[in-house]
């Protein structure tokens, strides 16, 4: 009976140490992903400062695939966490790298899961605050933009000819380059 059991216990052990190699490979894609993404967001920038059509397209296209990537990535996380649960008997618990790190089979994987845990929230954040100056490069383009044309559109037609009280308005026409009249 104890050797079936010592069985069952090293097979536990070898599945959980191929599912420890499979969770710290995907980590490994996930921060190369998440570094692409902030690599890209800084080269986004210059293309929203230079105000390259191209290069903004170029950006995006290539932020979605990484975005797609990562999503991959996170359900393939997800899948091999569960199975680790599942093998371990870990259901009832609140899996965490922390926890994962504790229950690792060798101090590598606990020390590349603990650097997991540390390094991946600076580099997320990191994308947030890239993320939010991109954001707002793009409003205050676009609030420039739509102020140049309500200029132009304002310079183009021309104002009341007629106040509400059937006076002639005046100044309607000053700062008009067209004028229609008739």
């Amino acid at each position: 009976m104890d050797s079936k059991f010592n069985g069952q216990a090293e097979e536990t052990a070898e599945k959980l140490g191929f599912l420890y190699a499979d969770l710290l490979a995907n980590l490994d894609r996930e921060r190369a992903v998440q570094q692409s993404l902030l690599q890209l967001l800084e080269e986004e920038r210059l293309a929203l400062i230079q105000a390259s059509a191209e290069a903004i397209e170029d950006t995006n296209a290539r932020k979605e695939t990484l975005i797609l990537q990562e999503k991959e990535n996170n359900a393939a996380r997800r899948d091999i966490i569960d199975r680790m649960c599942v093998t371990a008997g870990w259901e009832s618990k609140k899996v965490t790298l922390s926890f994962l790190a504790a229950a690792a089979p060798d101090e590598t994987a606990a020390g590349r899961l603990k650097d997991y845990q540390q390094t991946l929230p600076d580099l997320v954040n990191a994308i947030r605050i890239h993320n939010r100056r991109n954001r707002e490069l793009i409003h205050a383009a676009l609030a420039d933009t739509q102020g140049a044309l309500q200029l132009i559109r304002s310079m183009l037609s021309p104002a009341a000819n007629y106040q509400k009280t059937g006076r002639f308005g005046k100044n309607t026409v000053l700062g008009t380059l067209i004028h229609r009249e008739g």
